[in-house]
């Protein structure tokens, strides 16, 4: 009977891309059907499907990280350029001449366009701020499409016909 190192076969079963005990006793030259083998591979199974899963939540916490980072990043932009813009609204504002007829009156129109762009600006930075509900619910879409990702992911089960021995290495 040959005498196996059990720690260094427990890694490489944890580590490998093995869909079964089964598939990689066989690649390993185990027997299998051996009580022995049972005994010393108890748990296994469950350890690396431990290991898959927590492996699969750091991924997506990593993923909505860099999401989370890159929106932080268009938001600051976005409220830097709405702030500029809003410094030339003002100047505008500050020159009354610029908002009067030739005869003196305020124009009506350009009293009109310039609300409307201040709407727009202060859409733009509620946009910015987050304070968009329509946002929100982007937002709680996103969520709920992740978790259904999560769900497939644990739910992901591939078959134990696929093979991960390498050329060259017994199959018993």
């Amino acid at each position: 009977m040959a005498k196996y190192n059990w720690e260094e076969l427990k890694q490489k079963f944890l580590l490998g891309d093995y869909k079964s005990l089964r598939e990689f006793a066989e690649c390993e030259g185990l027997n299998y059907k051996s009580s022995y083998f049972f005994k010393r591979t108890k748990g296994w199974i469950e350890e690396k499907e431990a290991r898959e899963k927590e492996k699969r939540i750091e991924i997506i916490e990593r993923v909505i990280e860099k999401q989370i980072e890159q929106e932080v990043n268009w938001n600051t932009t976005h409220l830097k350029l709405w702030g500029e813009f809003l410094n030339i609204l003002q100047e505008v504002f500050k020159n009354a001449e610029s908002v009067k007829t030739k005869d003196g009156r305020i124009n009506a129109y350009v009293l009109e366009k310039l609300a409307n762009v201040m709407e727009k600006a202060q859409k733009g930075q509620r946009l910015a701020l987050g304070l968009d509900e329509q946002q929100q619910a982007g937002y709680e879409e996103l969520i709920t499409k992740l978790q259904q990702i999560v769900g497939a992911l644990n739910d992901d089960v591939q078959p134990e016909t696929e093979g991960v021995c390498k050329e060259g290495e017994e199959q018993a």
